[in-house]
């Protein structure tokens, strides 16, 4: 038998002793996910000095960063990614000042908006969230 569920089985017979792992996290919610999000980029603006080191590549970048590749009009847009994905289609930006502390002081706020709101609120979101996911995919 080659099924990929044996696998532990035959390493038992190999003479590996197997332990049960429990769980020992509880699922993260996804007000905690959004908050966890924002405080990493929070973290990344702190090794920012000056906006020029805003400007990234978009390839490969897409959802890691909240803030714009580059600034237009020397301002820059910021939006809110959660598993580099878009909080929500169509989802409105903030428009900034290009400068370090204008990016950080968006995304404070828009963390302490995310903050105020309650867990039920996130999860009916959440749910939301999915359920238009699955229905833009259920569309291609």
């Amino acid at each position: 038998m080659n099924r990929i569920e044996t696998i532990f089985d035959e390493l038992a017979a190999d003479g590996f002793q197997l332990v049960d792992v429990q769980r020992t996290t509880v699922p993260t919610t996804f007000k905690t996910k959004v908050l966890a999000a924002a405080d990493k980029q929070i973290a990344l603006l702190a090794q920012k000095t000056d906006a020029a080191q805003l400007n990234y590549a978009s390839k490969g970048n897409s959802g890691k960063y909240w803030w714009g590749t580059k600034p237009v009009n020397n301002q820059r847009l910021v939006r809110v990614y959660v598993a580099n994905r878009l909080l929500y289609q169509n989802m409105q930006a903030i428009r900034v000042p290009n400068t370090v502390d204008s990016v950080r002081h968006a995304i404070l706020a828009i963390r302490a908006k995310a903050e105020a709101r309650s867990e039920a609120d996130w999860e009916a979101f959440a749910k939301r969230r999915e359920q238009a996911r699955n229905k833009a995919a259920a569309k291609k």
